[in-house]
């Protein structure tokens, strides 16, 4: 949680022309917050998701961001597919499990299609 005072500092960083861009005002919020990782790095994406629902809110003006987000870069939403057949067995019938990496692009591309289709 942020007190007034740290909403106060998030949003001078935010109006200081000395931090431009939301990675440096990440980066002077958490040195100045102390907000750190256990393995003493700045929490600078932490902090800007945290500064991003401040801006939603009202609380402060964040500059436009440099990035296009990149997550929308490939479909989230696919139109439906024929579903496999669903298997309808114990897990001792099943026999073991084991999971492999994938190795080559039509393997990748197969993954990517069903962590779209049914992870999201």
């Amino acid at each position: 949680d942020f007190t007034g005072e740290d909403v106060a500092l998030v949003a001078g960083l935010c109006a200081d022309p000395a931090t431009p861009t939301r990675e440096a005002i990440a980066r002077a919020a958490c040195e100045a917050l102390s907000w750190r990782a256990p393995n003493g790095a700045l929490k600078t994406m932490s902090a800007k998701v945290a500064f991003l629902a401040m801006h939603r809110d009202g609380l402060i003006a964040l500059p436009a961001p440099r990035h296009k987000n990149t997550n929308t870069a490939w479909p989230l939403h696919l139109p439906p597919g024929e579903l496999p057949a669903p298997i309808e067995a114990s897990l001792a019938d099943l026999g073991r499990l084991c999971c492999r990496p994938v190795s080559d692009k039509a393997a990748s591309a197969a993954w990517n299609e069903a962590i779209a289709r049914h992870h999201y």
